[in-house]
């Protein structure tokens, strides 16, 4: 399976969706002609079924990113991102020829005020292309 990866600017992403644009924070990545690739639309959870939406017919494929909250301790934050990955990459019982992972910058440190911590906010896009 390829990996590949896009970093995208949130600061820049929100701006323009003052603009109007439709999803605040996306990639956006050719579609060759015969792929299938599945996106993630909302929050991946752990103990849930994926939501994949399947892109088919379009030139492109839209990927938006979704925030995620995790704890400040880099370890903990990398090993939920990697629970993250490894839960798409098994999520199909077909084939996957590529795993293309969108993630946003810079990273937050926000405060949650329900529990008194901060928190990380990281923005994530998954899109699956199917073998």
């Amino acid at each position: 399976m390829e990996v590949t990866h896009n970093r995208i600017d949130v600061p820049r992403s929100l701006a323009s969706a003052a603009a109007g644009t439709p999803c605040p924070v996306q990639d956006v990545i050719d579609r060759e002609a015969g792929d299938v690739w599945l996106v993630s639309h909302d929050a991946i959870q752990l103990d849930r079924p994926i939501k994949w939406l399947y892109h088919q017919r379009e030139p492109y494929v839209m990927i938006p990113l979704v925030p995620y909250l995790t704890y400040p301790s880099p370890d903990l934050s990398l090993a939920f991102l990697f629970q993250l990955g490894v839960r798409v990459a098994l999520d199909l019982d077909r084939p996957v020829r590529r795993l293309h992972l969108s993630t946003g910058y810079p990273v937050e440190q926000v405060y949650d005020a329900q529990q008194c911590n901060s928190l990380i906010r990281y923005y994530l896009g998954f899109a699956v292309l199917l073998g």
